[in-house]
């Protein structure tokens, strides 16, 4: 009794399948023919590379589309951010300023040393935080520049 042959009795692979071609020699328990693909001209595994070749071109452009759309995303996210911080300065900034020339706000002086932050003092006025700016730079200078806990700050010394 000789045996048929059946496709699943074989290892099938992708590989396998995407790189035979119909002029390759058949196996001699391999003489029965597909009835469907004799007399089209194609060959047999062509339906399989038409679907993965669809299947590739979907997935190339759901990705492609995903890259687009997701930078774009993050560029607009970054760009509103952006302006709503732009906004809020330009929103408190005028006011910042005029309530430290009426007085109601003081002025911060930055006080670096080897420049790192080392303290923020305040003075009452725009001429008083220079002259606290100056006073503290000739600190530095002269090495006697207190530790911050110290409490050292002109402007409401005198």
């Amino acid at each position: 009794m000789r045996r048929q042959w059946y496709p699943w009795r074989r290892r099938a692979s992708l590989i396998e399948a995407w790189n035979s071609s119909p002029d390759e020699q058949a196996e001699p328990g391999e003489t029965t023919q597909d009835p469907e693909s004799s007399g089209t001209g194609l060959p047999k595994n062509f339906l399989l590379k038409a679907i993965l070749i669809a299947v590739a071109f979907i997935v190339w452009a759901v990705v492609g589309i995903a890259k687009v759309l997701l930078y774009s995303v993050l560029a607009l996210l970054f760009v509103t951010a952006s302006l709503i911080e732009l906004a809020a300065e330009l929103i408190v900034m005028p006011i910042v300023l005029l309530l430290r020339l009426v007085g109601a706000a003081r002025w911060p002086v930055q006080i670096s040393r080897k420049g790192e932050h080392f303290d923020t003092r305040y003075a009452d006025d725009f001429a008083a935080a220079a002259a606290l700016r100056d006073d503290v730079t000739g600190l530095i200078e002269a090495g006697s520049l207190p530790k911050k806990d110290a409490g050292f700050n002109t402007a409401e010394d005198g």
